[in-house]
C-alpha cells in the first residue's frame, strides 16, 4: 500500500489508544527454557546449520573496560555521532514493554544526537541513555577486541556489526520483541544481558510486518506474553556470545552498571528461505514496495511513517504486571 496510507490503515484498524495493558491483570506466567552452553572447537562453530540458537561461554577473552576497551572504542570512534536512546521516563515508572507499545524497546521517541566520547567520558552521567543499533566502529577494532580473529571471515555474508552501550543506574528491558531475517551473533564484552528468544514458528502465528525487522501488530504486552507462551531464556555475561539465526525473535533485559556488546550480522538467505513460507512470502512483498534501511535510524525515512508507529503503537500503554515481574525476576542476580 502507498506509503502514507498504509500507515493511515493501521492507525484505523489499532488505534493509538485501543489496547492498553490492564493494571488488574495478570498474564499467563510463560515457560522459560534455559539454552544451555555449548562447547566448540572453532569460532565458526557456533553457528548452527539450521538457525537455532547457540550460546558459548568463554567464547572470546573477558577485557578490562577501563584500560583496554575504553581506550580502543574512544581512537576508533571519536568525533562520530551516535543515536542517544533516552530510558530515563520508563525507569522512573518502573515501566518496561516487550511489546510495541509508546516507549517499549530501544524505540524512544526524540533521540539525542551526540559525539561518541561525551557519551563515553561522561557515563557517570548519562545513567538513563542507551547507544543502540550504531554502526560505527570499524571491523578492524571489533576483531582486535574480540581477539583479532577476522570475523569477517567467520562465515560467508558478513554484513555489519553494531554497538549497544549502556550504564544503566537500574536493570531494565532495553529492546522489546522482534525478529531480525539474518544471522546474528551478539558478543557481550562488558556487563550482562538476558535475552528472551522465540521461535520463526511462533512469530508465524503472530501479525506482523517486516520492515524489515518484523514487528507484532496490535499487540500490548499480556498480549505479546500469552501468544508466545514460551521463552527460551540466555544469560550473557563478559566473554560470552549467542547466536541465533534469521526471524529467531529476542527481547532484552540489559543489567545494571557499563554494559557493552557488539552484535555481528551476517546473511543467511538459505536459511530464512527454509523457514515459514508466509514471513517468507511478507519480506518479497514488502521487499518489492519498499526500501530497506541497514539500521532503525535508516528505517524511520525509508519506511514512511508506519515505521514509528508500529515501534510505537500504543500510547500510554500502562505496565504489564507478567512483564515487570519477569524484569524483576532476573534483576535479583544484580543484588
Amino acid at each position: 500500500m502507498p506509503v502514507p496510507l498504509d500507515n493511515w490503515l493501521l492507525q484505523k484498524i489499532w488505534p493509538p489508544h485501543s489496547n492498553p495493558n490492564d493494571p488488574n491483570y495478570w498474564a499467563a506466567d510463560p515457560i522459560l527454557a534455559e539454552v544451555l552452553p555449548t562447547k566448540i572447537n572453532e569460532l565458526k562453530d557456533i553457528i548452527h546449520p539450521k538457525g537455532y540458537p547457540v550460546f558459548v561461554e568463554n567464547y572470546v577473552e573477558a577485557l578490562d573496560f577501563q584500560n583496554v576497551i575504553k581506550p580502543a572504542l574512544l581512537e576508533a570512534n571519536r568525533g562520530k555521532q551516535i543515536r542517544v536512546l533516552d530510558f530515563g521516563k520508563k525507569t522512573a515508572l518502573n515501566e518496561s514493554h516487550m511489546s510495541n507499545c509508546a516507549a517499549g524497546g530501544p524505540f524512544q521517541e526524540d533521540p539525542v544526537y551526540i559525539n561518541f566520547e561525551e557519551f563515553i567520558y561522561n557515563m557517570e552521567d548519562m545513567d538513563d541513555l542507551y547507544a543502540g543499533f550504531e554502526t560505527i566502529t570499524p571491523v578492524e577494532t571489533v576483531n582486535e577486541l574480540l581477539g583479532g580473529f577476522d570475523f569477517t571471515k567467520l562465515v560467508p555474508g558478513y554484513k555489519q556489526n553494531n554497538l549497544f552501550f549502556a550504564n544503566f543506574r537500574r536493570t531494565l528491558l532495553s529492546a522489546g520483541f522482534h525478529c531480525a531475517p539474518i544471522d546474528s551473533i551478539a558478543i557481550q564484552l562488558v556487563g550482562k544481558k538476558t535475552w528472551f528468544l522465540a521461535s520463526p514458528e511462533q512469530l508465524a502465528r503472530l501479525t506482523s510486518i517486516p520492515l524489515p525487522t518484523f514487528f507484532g501488530v496490535g499487540l500490548n504486552d499480556d498480549d505479546l506474553i500469552e501468544q508466545i507462551k514460551e521463552f527460551k531464556i540466555v544469560q550473557a555475561g563478559p566473554g560470552d556470545a549467542l547466536y541465533f539465526g534469521p526471524n529467531w525473535c529476542h527481547a532484552v533485559i540489559t543489567h545494571q552498571g557499563p554494559n557493552i556488546m557488539f552484535n555481528l550480522r551476517y546473511d543467511a538467505w538459505k536459511k530464512f528461505k527454509k523457514g515459514p513460507l508466509s514471513l517468507l512470502l511478507k519480506v518479497i512483498f514488502r521487499t518489492f514496495t519498499r526500501t530497506f534501511g541497514a539500521n532503525p535510524q535508516e528505517n524511520t525515512k525509508t519506511q514512511g511513517p508506519i515505521y514509528k508507529t508500529l515501534t510505537q503503537m500504543f500510547e500510554d500503554c500502562g505496565p504489564s504486571n507478567r512483564l515487570e515481574e519477569l524484569v524483576a525476576r532476573f534483576a535479583k542476580d544484580d543484588m
